[in-house]
């Protein structure tokens, strides 16, 4: 018997974020953010401008995606700041993309 099983992404903005993470994980989190280019680059060297600019089902291309988290690093390096800091609350982030 077949299954046809489809894994869907969470909406990024429908994300519950656990604020009950132990401190000693801090360090996983700023090298994920940090690292982003260097994935980026491992995951995507392989491949075609025509895979990297193709929409798939109406979503962004993963030029769009890099693109967007590029947008993004200022608000990722401040991040990295208040988490080295070990600050209670983090910079919220503008929902508006302006």
């Amino acid at each position: 018997m077949e299954m046809d099983l489809k894994i869907s992404r969470q909406k990024w903005t429908d994300h519950k974020f656990n604020f009950g993470i132990d401190v000693g994980w801090s360090q996983n989190i700023i090298t994920r953010i940090s690292d982003i280019g260097m994935r980026c680059q491992y995951h995507c060297d392989s491949l075609s401008d025509e895979m990297l600019s193709t929409r798939y089902d109406q979503k962004w291309s993963i030029k769009e995606n890099i693109g967007h988290l590029i947008d993004l690093e200022e608000l990722h390096l401040k991040r990295i700041i208040q988490f080295k800091s070990l600050e209670t609350e983090l910079i919220a982030t503008d929902m508006s993309n302006q």
